[in-house]
């Protein structure tokens, strides 16, 4: 048996399937306070300046609504806070969409346990700017190609040796064939 943790649960392997197991409510709050005790100085230092960036902006926000109160253009202010929620709204949904759209075309599929005698090969695909480390596993299942997104769990300062213990993990223990990067 093997398992590592992805973005959203872990992923066990063990009598011959792969099998993704999502977090519940309790299980993220668990990781989350794992997260925390995890290399607490350099989170606190990065916190404390988005903090610091966050406090500011809020200030901004709240003076300038304050000050289009003042002076008489408060639909001008209401205007503008619900253009700025508005346009946050659709980036979100853009991206959302787009997101699912994109993992549909280039034929990502949902499944939740894959049989071990079905993958064909395993691509694991490291951190590079903008991209997260995932892995994905290319299997055929009925006669049709598929392929299943993972993606190693980033949300700690130890990312790289997860990413590493997703490897051994399907690699060392299983003999799944590997791809290279």
């Amino acid at each position: 048996m093997g398992e590592f943790r992805t973005r959203g649960g872990r992923c066990v392997v063990e009598h011959g399937e792969v099998r993704l197991e999502p977090l519940g409510l309790g299980g993220r709050l668990r990781r989350h306070y794992e997260n925390l005790k995890l290399a607490h100085r350099q989170r606190y230092e990065r916190g404390l300046l988005r903090f610091g960036f966050v406090l500011l902006m809020g200030v901004y926000s709240v003076g300038q609504f304050l000050y289009a109160l003042v002076f008489g253009n408060e639909w001008l202010a209401v205007l503008g806070i619900g253009g700025a929620v508005g346009f946050l709204v659709v980036v979100y949904g853009y991206f959302l969409v787009r997101k699912r759209i994109r993992r549909w075309f280039r034929g990502y599929t949902d499944e939740r346990t894959i049989p071990v005698r079905a993958i064909e090969s395993i691509d694991p695909r490291p951190k590079r700017p903008f991209r997260a480390p995932h892995i994905v596993i290319h299997y055929s299942e009925y006669g049709t190609e598929a392929k299943r997104y993972v993606g190693v769990c980033t949300q700690t300062p130890l990312a790289d040796e997860e990413f590493e213990t997703a490897k051994a993990v399907l690699m060392d223990e299983h003999d799944l064939p590997i791809t290279t990067a």
